[in-house]
């Protein structure tokens, strides 16, 4: 992965956001009071990733480990309660400032395993979770977005289609980024 293309253009585009959202020389308003979170799947069985990313205040940034956690132990409750199947997520924290040890454990999981990931950028650096998948265990693409919507005291967004906020008011969300960008 390390070695795609593909990744070296998800660095540049992760990187530009950053500077972005959390920078004084950009244009941006209060770039100081913003952390930067992304969250993917990579599952091996699927053709393709979705990598998306969230400008969000500095204070619940510091909660998404919890937040994390307490969805984990959510989802298994109501797993267990309705009898189904749900694979084990044991969650793994990586600090910018991880020794080479864990540097590795961080790239063999990204390099051999399905996953989910979230990372929460600030100017002091990046905290990046990994939840390792079982492999042949079904688990919930909707995870990543339950986590954010939770973070966010968004609960009534999970469902993506209490999400939509109409084709003009979304023309000049993009216009307004791209301006930016």
């Amino acid at each position: 992965l390390r070695e795609s293309s593909f990744y070296e253009q998800y660095k540049e585009y992760e990187s530009k956001l950053i500077k972005m959202f959390m920078f004084s020389e950009s244009d941006v308003k209060n770039t100081g009071s913003f952390s930067l979170l992304f969250w993917h799947i990579s599952n091996k069985d699927q053709v393709h990733s979705h990598i998306q990313f969230l400008p969000i205040l500095k204070s619940q940034g510091k909660d998404l480990e919890k937040t994390i956690k307490k969805q984990i132990d959510f989802d298994q409750k109501i797993a267990k309660r309705k009898g189904l199947k749900k694979p084990k997520l044991e969650l793994i924290e990586f600090k910018s400032n991880c020794n080479e040890e864990e540097l590795n454990k961080f790239w063999s999981i990204i390099d051999t395993k399905s996953y989910i990931y979230f990372g929460v950028h600030t100017k002091e650096g990046v905290s990046r979770f990994i939840l390792p998948l079982e492999e042949e265990i079904p688990f919930d693409n909707q995870f990543p977005r339950k986590v954010v919507a939770v973070l966010l005291n968004q609960k009534n967004k999970i469902n993506w289609k209490n999400c939509l906020r109409g084709e003009e008011s979304e023309k000049t969300e993009c216009d307004t980024f791209k301006s930016h960008y």
